[in-house]
């Protein structure tokens, strides 16, 4: 989501001088080079969740998954965030496929019976209604749920499971967001540096609305449906890309009440290894019952 140029890779002579380097002060700088795709078969693979490619009307959905006790019925599903989405300020990806996964490295450190992962649609895999807008100005747009929807109903099926949480890392947050307006079987949202409210995120960084796309809580219905499910949003402290002032207007807007907590992370950034201290994150919201009993903070 971050609107920064990739890192791209050194030339092929100051290549050979870095790995030089570091050969001489013994550091690993020069590892081969990995694809997306690659290192998050990797990932996956180390954490023995199973690949699948998910179809949906129109898009095709990466996904990881373990199902381990499907008599727990319990399915907890990561979304993934908005990806490489922007070249620079001004240009789109061709392709949006995350050069981190962030979701993935969560959902490889949860240790949970039952364990989703799934990309965001034109994320690895791509398909002939892949346009740029989806993973741009459309990136929460109808379409988009309805191909994470269906998603979550396959891996749902394949798990057995019938109660779902729902994490979503940055942008996947906001599809978290949107989706529980609509289901009636998530019983939790945990969201991770999530711009919840998109339309004060735009406007805090003077940039472009996303006017393809849907905001959560829009309509008294949304706002409604969203105060019963209890969430937990985390934000980083010295994030710059999603502030906790956007949370927090979410938070006012939806007038969350004891149902919804933000947790502010101390020295976290937007990119921070977010997996590192997921354990004990997770740990936090076991201290909370179903709703949550914590105070709401004031926006």
């Amino acid at each position: 989501m971050k609107h920064t140029r990739d890192n791209q890779s050194p030339r092929p002579h100051l290549l050979a001088i870095v790995c030089l380097f570091a050969a001489l002060i013994n550091t690993p700088a020069c590892t081969p080079f990995r694809s997306p795709a690659d290192l998050a078969a990797t990932i996956a693979e180390q954490a023995n969740l199973t690949p699948m490619t998910l179809h949906t009307d129109n898009f095709q959905i990466q996904a990881y998954l373990t199902c381990q006790n499907p008599e727990q019925k319990q399915l907890t599903i990561y979304l993934e965030g908005d990806g490489f989405a922007w070249k620079d300020r001004w240009t789109a990806a061709k392709d949006p496929t995350p050069r981190t996964p962030v979701s993935l490295k969560l959902a490889a450190s949860d240790q949970s019976a039952n364990v989703a992962y799934l990309a965001r649609p034109c994320q690895y895999l791509t398909a002939p209604s892949c346009q740029e807008k989806y993973w741009t100005s459309a990136r929460y747009s109808d379409e988009i749920l309805s191909a994470v929807n269906q998603g979550i109903n396959i891996v749902k099926e394949r798990c057995q499971s019938t109660a779902i949480e729902l994490v979503g890392y940055s942008g996947g947050g906001v599809i978290s967001a949107l989706l529980a307006e609509t289901r009636d079987d998530i019983r939790f949202i945990t969201t991770i540096a999530a711009n919840l409210d998109h339309q004060a995120w735009t406007t805090h960084h003077q940039v472009s609305p996303l006017s393809g796309s849907k905001n959560p809580g829009e309509t008294i219905k949304s706002r409604e449906k969203l105060r019963s499910v209890p969430q937990l949003h985390f934000i980083g402290e010295k994030d710059s890309v999603v502030p906790e002032k956007i949370v927090r207007s979410y938070l006012a807007k939806i007038n969350a009440g004891q149902n919804a907590q933000l947790e502010i992370i101390r020295d976290y950034e937007h990119n921070s290894n977010w997996e590192q201290i997921w354990p004990d994150l997770q740990n936090k919201k076991q201290q909370f019952s179903y709703p949550l009993s914590a105070p709401a903070l004031a926006p």
